[in-house]
């Protein structure tokens, strides 16, 4: 079973609009958003890494920041396989893949107590990639955490997407823990 990635911005004015605001945590965050829609996806990654570093969680966007350095890694994982034609299991690959799941963690699963109306927009999205790296890396508990996270996340919302991925997710899950039944009332 595969869970394709969806690390690419369909539309980059609702996926990574520009952050409105004040203030150099401000210019961080739009900097690394002119590189990453440039392709300079290593260096806005090192700019929000920047910004987290030197403003942690002093301004009202660190939860954005967050979720773009997810992005950023995953999308330099996922360029770097394709330009150097390696798997997901080389070193530097797998290295990017943690990462990302650790600030796609932060900005979806940890800091949910700290509202950030682009994040609650991506949500569905970022959840769905979080559990795709956990279950390309054989961490389907993670994949499951995730996945139902969604489906939480989509219930409280009334909103829709992913809703098949992450039912999958779940049901792929059981039948790894050999709970069959879990698994066909989830499919079903």
């Amino acid at each position: 079973v595969d869970f394709p990635f969806e690390a690419e911005l369909k539309d980059p004015a609702l996926e990574m609009p520009a952050t409105k605001g004040e203030g150099r945590a401000v210019d961080h965050l739009n900097r690394g958003r002119v590189l990453f829609l440039d392709k300079q996806i290593a260096e806005a990654k090192n700019t929000w890494l920047s910004a987290r570093a030197r403003y942690g969680k002093q301004y009202p966007f660190h939860r954005r920041n967050d979720y773009f350095v997810g992005l950023g890694f995953l999308n330099l994982a996922i360029t770097d396989m394709a330009v150097r034609h390696v798997g997901f299991d080389e070193k530097t690959i797998k290295s990017n893949m943690a990462n990302a799941g650790t600030f796609l963690s932060w900005a979806l699963i940890v800091k949910t107590d700290h509202p950030d109306p682009l994040v609650e927009k991506m949500t569905p999205k970022g959840l769905y990639n979080l559990a795709s790296i956990y279950w390309r890396y054989d961490r389907h508990e993670g994949a499951f955490g995730a996945a139902e996270t969604g489906l939480n996340f989509l219930r409280k919302t009334g909103r829709k997407e992913y809703r098949p991925a992450f039912n999958r997710f779940t049901a792929e899950a059981h039948i790894k823990n050999r709970s069959y039944l879990e698994a066909i009332r989830q499919l079903d």
